[in-house]
């Protein structure tokens, strides 16, 4: 069944976006909307489909998601392709279409449930995606219980992470910030993944000079 995708003439000046080079923007125009999107931002798209519908060779699409993937835009797992920032896209605030979102979690990987729920501000997400979590076979009661726990990283394990995924970050302000914040998010919400944060500060730091408390302000695709 056909779909119909609204973009907004202002994609194309989204300082993310501006920034791409020709494939990259048909790329992620592409995935935002292909015949198997949905309103959830989460579906699966075999490499192969890509490669027909663009005309981008696998090769070319393998290395774009990675980049995608490092700058926090999506997450692609054993064919499944979550794509940040879609949901806000979609008029969530309307009652029908936050229920069709909530349909379409239904049966998802809890991994790509537990990134949107980083990237977006929806508050069913978070039941949403521990449902999912206790009906996965794949982790014990256990290390559900280890992998709800925060831990704020140390400065030497954030300046370690951003040399290992290339990152530019100050990560002594990015520290300083989230603590003096009580590691919480603009919407006062705890932070649940501190290497995601690091990369989104790696990618707006990189654009301008901000104030510190202006680092969570952006909007658009970022």
């Amino acid at each position: 069944m056909s779909k119909k995708r609204y973009i907004s003439t202002i994609f194309w000046r989204d300082d993310y976006i501006y920034n791409l080079d020709p494939s990259e923007k048909l790329l992620f125009l592409y995935l935002i909307s292909n015949p198997d999107t949905n309103i959830s931002g989460i579906y699966q798209i075999p490499p192969k489909i890509i490669a027909a519908d663009t005309g981008l060779d696998i090769d070319m699409i393998t290395k774009i998601l990675e980049r995608f993937t490092t700058d926090g835009k999506i997450l692609y797992k054993d064919g499944w392709m979550a794509v940040c920032n879609f949901i806000k896209h979609q008029g969530f605030n309307n009652p029908n279409v936050r229920k069709g979102i909530e349909r379409e979690f239904t049966n998802k990987p809890p991994e790509l449930l537990e990134f949107i729920n980083i990237t977006q501000d929806f508050q069913s997400l978070s039941r949403l995606a521990s449902k999912s979590k206790s009906k996965s076979k794949s982790k014990s009661k256990s290390e559900l219980n280890k992998n709800s726990k925060f831990t704020p990283p140390t400065l030497e394990e954030a300046q370690q992470y951003c040399t290992d995924n290339n990152l530019s970050a100050d990560c002594a302000l990015f520290i300083k910030y989230y603590s003096a914040n009580d590691w919480k998010d603009s919407t006062d919400k705890p932070v649940k993944n501190w290497k995601l944060k690091l990369i989104t500060w790696h990618n707006k730091s990189g654009k301008k000079q901000f104030k510190a408390e202006d680092l969570e302000k952006l909007d658009g695709w970022n």
